[in-house]
């Protein structure tokens, strides 16, 4: 799909991302919000296809024969550095996504950055191991393509499988490699870690000191690791923090300094700048700002704010809902999400969309999802409902699986008698049961038998952090996904010789 992206930009269109695994509802709403003509796709993509049977389908798996009528000559772009590049969208508390047009402009203003600071030209091979339907892989696409590098690309199974892309990487010289922090530690092969040789950036989500700790300290290590942050809604990022191995970390790598001409402010909740080492929202503008949300003027006006710190009065802030504290030596710490936002795998999430979606499943009369810690700067989603009926947990999974991408349908579900609340009606969060996922399970419980089933039996409790599993019991419903169904398959490997597909879990 880069050869597509790369011929719409060149025509002077703009191009809309879409994951094919994306329910059908979401791919409609967001061909019909953007208004796209026509879809470039493949057979690899036949849900997707189907979704959009109304639009003008460009298919490569056909060798691209709907395009044999358009003209072989390009009348030379018309575009400006004002016109949008790309739309993309990320989660939207009413139930819907929400798009973010991003023009040329800002994209010049985000690589100029990098460039400046951590001198990305240097790099001559890149790896994308993220969808391209966010944003963190746009550092990877437009790095490596704007300053004639080479670009490495992998279809989902291939980079997950995690002796393919241990092997190819030993294979091939990968300079630059920007990944989601627990993607990473996922697909450790025996311990070895998955390492570029030039720069090795994380983003999505927190980054935890203990995570990277031992290639901090790595005495030979040549490359850089750098911490990268920004929303989407800034265009990729705006922050970054470079690791330095003599810098004494606390839990958390900050997330840094502005790379690129951005006003970066922390605010209490009066719009005053708080003092060095207090909390308070983080506010981000300059030139690779956004300038809202398509088709969504009022949430526009809500997220992006007149910047009255600067002495232009035209210019505007964006509220991210990150709270943060600036460090005395200027650097800025991420401290959490002040609403119901949060990042799963690189993923931008709002949990509201998720129980929007969960109060309209068979039988349930009120829903609650939390973003619980899973370990290793991962997080678990937990769904907890009070039933008006019978009670079909596989109904109201499968319900969710046919309304959102998999990586919002919440990995645990939790019935309850009734919602906690506080005094001042709003729901308990802190009430709610932190569940083993073993003790969920409607299955009847049998115990491993011999040596090899023991043994499996103990990875995954290790992996899910349950403390029972039975020799029936399904992974995923114990709260596993793809990436620590990969894990699994790592760890038998490493332990017990077992060489399985990942689709054996």
């Amino acid at each position: 799909m880069a050869i597509a992206i790369l011929a719409i930009l060149k025509t002077g269109a703009a191009y809309v991302p879409i994951d094919p695994e994306f329910p059908i509802d979401r791919i409609k709403f967001m061909l019909e919000d953007t208004g796209a003509a026509v879809v470039i796709s493949d057979n690899e993509a036949l849900h997707f296809l189907n979704a959009a049977n109304d639009k003008l389908i460009i298919n490569a798996s056909n060798d691209w024969k709907e395009s044999i009528t358009f003209s072989d000559i390009l009348d030379a772009p018309k575009y400006q550095p004002v016109d949008t590049a790309y739309v993309i969208y990320t989660s939207g508390s009413t139930g819907k996504p929400k798009g973010v047009p991003i023009k040329h402009r800002n994209l010049i203003d985000y690589f100029d950055g990098l460039e400046k600071n951590i001198s990305i030209s240097s790099c001559n091979s890149f790896a994308i191991g993220a969808t391209l339907a966010t944003d963190l892989g746009n550092t990877i696409l437009f790095g490596s393509l704007l300053f004639g590098k080479t670009l490495h690309l992998f279809t989902k199974e291939n980079f997950n499988n995690v002796d393919y892309i241990h092997q190819y990487f030993n294979n091939n010289t990968i300079d630059f490699l920007k990944i989601v922090p627990s993607h990473w530690k996922s697909i450790s092969l025996n311990g070895i870690e998955l390492l570029p040789t030039k720069i090795l950036m994380f983003g999505g989500e927190a980054l935890y000191t203990s995570l990277i700790k031992k290639i901090i300290d790595e005495p030979e290590r040549g490359y850089q690791i750098i911490n990268h942050y920004g929303p989407t809604e800034t265009t990729i990022g705006k922050l970054i923090h470079i690791v330095n191995r003599e810098i004494e970390y606390g839990h958390i790598i900050p997330i840094g300094k502005p790379f690129t001409d951005a006003n970066v402010y922390i605010l209490d909740d009066d719009g005053n700048v708080v003092r060095e080492g207090s909390q308070g929202e983080l506010y981000i503008g300059g030139s690779g700002l956004a300038e809202g949300y398509l088709n969504r003027p009022e949430l526009t006006i809500e997220r992006f704010i007149p910047d009255l710190l600067s002495s232009n009065g035209n210019k505007k802030l964006y509220r991210t809902g990150d709270l943060a504290k600036r460090l005395i030596d200027g650097n800025i710490e991420y401290l959490g999400r002040i609403d119901d936002q949060v990042k799963i795998r690189g993923y931008r999430i709002e949990l509201g969309e998720i129980e929007n979606i969960l109060q309209k499943a068979p039988d349930v009369k009120q829903g609650v999802v939390l973003a619980k810690d899973a370990g290793e700067g991962d997080k678990r989603l937990i769904a907890y409902v009070v039933i008006d009926g019978v009670y079909n947990k596989k109904a109201i999974i499968s319900f969710l699986e046919s309304k959102l991408p998999s990586f919002m349908v919440p990995q645990l579900l939790v019935q309850l008698d009734e919602i906690p609340f506080t005094l001042n009606g709003k729901v308990d969060k802190k009430a709610l049961p932190n569940p083993d996922a073993s003790s969920l399970l409607t299955n009847k419980y049998l115990a491993p038998n011999y040596q090899t089933e023991t043994s499996i039996s103990e990875i995954w409790k290790e992996v899910l952090d349950v403390k029972r599993v039975g020799i029936e019991d399904n992974f995923f419903e114990l709260g596993g996904n793809s990436l620590l169904a990969q894990k699994s398959i790592a760890l038998i490997k490493e332990r017990l010789g077992l060489t399985l597909p990942v689709t054996k879990i």
